[in-house]
């Protein structure tokens, strides 16, 4: 990904503050043909068909789930470029878990739902004293954070950057006839 250059500013949403930034269309762009290599990996979540994930780095389990570490020889350089990127973003975090979910609305059934509900990355697994990093690449979405004092709307495009604590109540909203997303998820697990 070579050097990427971006501005990142404080939001404040309530009682909650959020990183907000944006990586150029051209970064954003290499990024989408990294990351097109890692879903050979990715596997349906849950029932859905609209929706591939696959983890990177140390396993990583919500719900019912969990998702093992898919790294290998063949993709150690890719994830090497993504987590460098981590670090030139919040470089003290020392992420050690990369979590990549692929959307694809045209896979989607009429009665199907295609947000994430509200919910919050609190696991017992994963360090919230380090931000939680999100990259979306491809189709905008609205991203809501929610506190005690209201609902909060960020529109998320293509190489847009969001750091935010996972105990935070956030969500994803649908929107009909929307192209390919892909989100980037990068935590710190213990």
């Amino acid at each position: 990904l070579g050097k990427i250059m971006f501005n990142l500013k404080i939001v404040k949403a309530g009682n909650t503050s959020i990183v907000v930034g944006h990586i150029p269309a051209e970064n954003a762009l290499s990024l989408a043909h990294d990351t097109a290599e890692l879903f050979k990996y990715a596997e349906p979540y849950g029932k859905s068909k609209h929706r591939l994930s696959a983890q990177f780095g140390k396993p990583y389990s919500f719900g019912s789930k969990t998702y093992q570490d898919r790294t290998n020889q063949e993709n150690q350089e890719i994830l090497l470029r993504l987590f460098n990127l981590a670090k030139s973003i919040v470089p003290n975090a020392e992420y050690n878990g990369i979590h990549i979910n692929y959307y694809q609305p045209s896979l989607l059934e009429a009665n199907h739902d295609s947000m994430l509900g509200w919910h919050t990355d609190a696991e017992d697994d994963i360090n919230n004293s380090v931000p939680i990093l999100s990259l979306s690449i491809g189709t905008s979405m609205t991203f809501q954070i929610k506190d005690a004092t209201g609902i909060y709307d960020f529109e998320t495009g293509d190489g847009t950057i969001m750091l935010f604590d996972g105990r935070v109540e956030h969500r994803v909203l649908r929107r009909k006839n929307t192209g390919i997303r892909v989100n980037i998820t990068f935590r710190k697990h213990f």
